[in-house]
């Protein structure tokens, strides 16, 4: 599978990209820095402020134009906050098939397919877990640990 991963925000959406960037070569997938080649798109989103929600949905809708037959999942901010709200346009977005709450590693490797999901469990069996999601502090401190 050939995975477009794109991240939009602070420093903590850069750590979660690059746990979930990990995860994806773990699994036997690659990466690719062109969405055209894609299967599947991972837009990791921001919250902050009105314009940085709008700039993925744009960056969305874009992917989809040049893609057609790709597979979106929105994980990050904005998805936690439009639940919260009760706004399903993130998942009116074209070609979008699962937004995942904030970084739920386990809940986007489940999206994405089941090698990776089987990874994800092996790999985080024992972390550190907050309401049944492994924690952030865990996945930047033991999965990014060179």
């Amino acid at each position: 599978m050939r995975v477009y991963l794109r991240t939009f925000g602070c420093r903590a959406n850069h750590y979660d990209s690059e746990a979930v960037r990990a995860m994806i070569e773990r699994a036997g997938h690659h990466l690719t820095s062109e969405v055209g080649d894609a299967d599947v798109a991972v837009f990791n989103s921001c919250a902050v402020t009105a314009e940085a929600e709008a700039d993925v949905r744009s960056a969305v809708r874009r992917a989809a134009r040049a893609q057609p037959g790709l597979r979106s999942v929105i994980m990050g901010c904005a998805t936690g906050l439009a639940t919260r709200r009760g706004d399903a346009s993130l998942r009116s977005l074209p070609t979008v098939e699962r937004l995942v709450d904030g970084a739920d590693m386990t809940a986007l490797a489940a999206a994405l397919d089941s090698p990776v999901r089987r990874e994800m469990r092996a790999d985080f069996a024992g972390f550190p877990r907050y309401r049944g999601r492994v924690t952030h502090y865990a996945m930047t401190t033991q999965v990014l640990r060179p």
